[in-house]
């Protein structure tokens, strides 16, 4: 809602990369999901599952979304097992970085995630000016050429 409001942040596309994790149980098959929380809950994007003896994970995966600067983003960071379901390992909320300040250390869970985020609006033209402008050009193809030449003789 704050994108139609007049001032207001407008929609560009967020861009995320899951970098890496750490200090997460060793034995564990670990993924990270990034949802959007508002205005409907919506998965983002989704890592492959991985496994690290040492804890550490390296991902460099890339994921794009439509949105505003203020969308806020749940990071979950996930155990996967093949059957049953996921151990969750832990979340924390996050909004986009519009500085472009690099890799940033998230606390998630008993754990880290490494993410880096960039935000670039798009430039689009606002409704008001369209629809005049598509109404004004309806009107001036729908005039007869004839209709500012007088009466007819």
């Amino acid at each position: 809602m704050h994108s139609l409001a007049p001032g207001g942040p407008g929609s560009g596309v967020a861009t995320f990369t899951v970098v890496s994790t750490s200090d997460y149980p060793p034995s564990s098959d670990v993924y990270v999901l990034i949802r959007q929380l508002a205005p409907k809950e919506k998965v983002i994007g989704k890592t492959k599952h991985h496994e690290s003896p040492s804890g550490v994970v390296t991902y460099d995966e890339t994921f794009t979304h439509n949105c505003t600067p203020d969308t806020q983003f749940r990071i979950d960071v996930k155990a996967h097992h093949t059957f049953g379901s996921d151990d969750d390992l832990g979340h924390s909320l996050f909004f986009v970085d519009e500085t472009d300040s690099g890799d940033k250390a998230i606390k998630v869970g008993s754990g880290t995630v490494t993410l880096r985020s960039s935000f670039a609006e798009t430039m689009q033209e606002s409704p008001r000016n369209s629809m005049r402008r598509s109404f004004l050009s309806k009107r001036g193809a729908e005039r007869p050429s004839s209709s500012r030449d007088g009466p007819p003789s």
